[in-house]
């Protein structure tokens, strides 16, 4: 078996990449034989792997480059080069944190042919001026510490979408995830850190981040939504928009959203959901009443967990506010 790697690189300097490329080089029980790591610029080509390096790592890297078209185009063309039998996608400012991290996966991927195989994965978060690390468990939504057979990708033509620059990931992994049809691998330990960076605005200010990228949000989701239904998985498609408007509702009872000095961002979020709304308002409505009320339950969870401390109003109100707010 041959994992292959590819790492997304744009303008982040040696110094930040270094990490990721010695930690696959320290992994033992691996023969580096069976690795494939490419390295794909999403820019002009740059020669930040300097030649000492290179010389001393223990497999082999290829770099490509197509200019600057987004980070989904330039996972999407290193995918088109993979000739391993599975592929990780990687920001290049990551690292594995377990030395035998590749060895469970080649043991897991040798017992059976699962489509994806997944670890919970580490994120550096600064919270309360202090660098703490956040353990993300049964996640569908970031790429992180995930393999994905290569034949499955390309059976089903699962690529992430080039139109979204932001929360591609969540695009690429609910597709996965749903046409794999249970067809999923889950280790239990940790063995790959999402970093964190100063100048990341998803890290400094996460919550804000949400609302202020939600039409970006509502893209990815529109997005899964008309890729499931092209492909005629309606179950799915149904579960997707009804998901959708109830992740909205628990979104906009978090107490900031409540807040005068928010009014602004959250106008402009509540306006990407209220263009969703319209467009799918009818689809929700013929969703079954008990896969509704499973799904507010579900996203109800999540929302606690995301901050909501209780609802400031019920559903129903909420989407005749948005209705009468943004769509009258």
């Amino acid at each position: 078996m041959v994992i292959s790697f590819v790492i997304t690189h744009y303008k982040e300097p040696y110094e930040v990449c270094q990490p990721l490329f010695e930690s696959i080089a320290n992994q033992i029980g691996v023969n580096f034989d069976n690795l494939e790591v490419i390295v794909v610029e999403d820019g002009e080509k740059e020669d930040f792997l300097n030649l000492e390096l290179l010389q001393w790592l223990p497999y082999n890297v290829i770099q490509l480059s197509q200019g600057h078209k987004g980070v989904s185009s330039a996972r999407n063309y290193g995918l088109e080069h993979v000739t391993g039998d599975y592929v990780m996608f990687c920001d290049c400012d990551d690292r594995f944190i377990n030395a035998i991290a590749l060895h469970l996966y080649l043991k897991a991927i040798k017992q059976a042919m699962f489509d994806i195989v997944k670890t919970p994965f580490l994120e550096d978060q600064v919270i309360d001026g202090e660098l703490k690390l956040i353990r993300h468990d049964n996640d569908i939504t970031f790429i992180h510490g995930k393999l994905y057979r290569v034949d499955f990708l390309k059976e089903n033509d699962i690529k992430f979408n080039n139109e979204l620059t932001i929360h591609e990931d969540a695009f690429f992994n609910v597709i996965a995830n749903m046409l794999s049809e249970g067809n999923i691998h889950e280790m239990s330990p940790a063995v790959y850190l999402w970093k964190y960076r100063d100048e990341s605005v998803v890290r400094n200010d996460k919550d804000a981040y949400v609302f202020k990228t939600y039409d970006h949000l509502m893209k990815s989701r529109r997005a899964i939504c008309r890729d499931l239904e092209k492909r005629e998985r309606y179950a799915e498609f149904y579960q997707a928009v009804s998901k959708t408007f109830f992740d909205s509702y628990y979104d906009f009872q978090r107490p900031d959203c409540f807040k005068e000095e928010n009014k602004e961002i959250i106008e402009k979020a509540e306006r990407a959901f209220a263009e969703f709304y319209n467009e799918f308002k009818d689809e929700f409505k013929n969703v079954n009443v008990n896969d509704k009320a499973v799904m507010a339950h579900i996203c109800r969870v999540n929302g606690f967990n995301n901050g909501m401390k209780m609802e400031r109003e019920t559903f129903p109100d909420f989407l005749r506010r948005i209705v009468k707010t943004y769509l009258s």
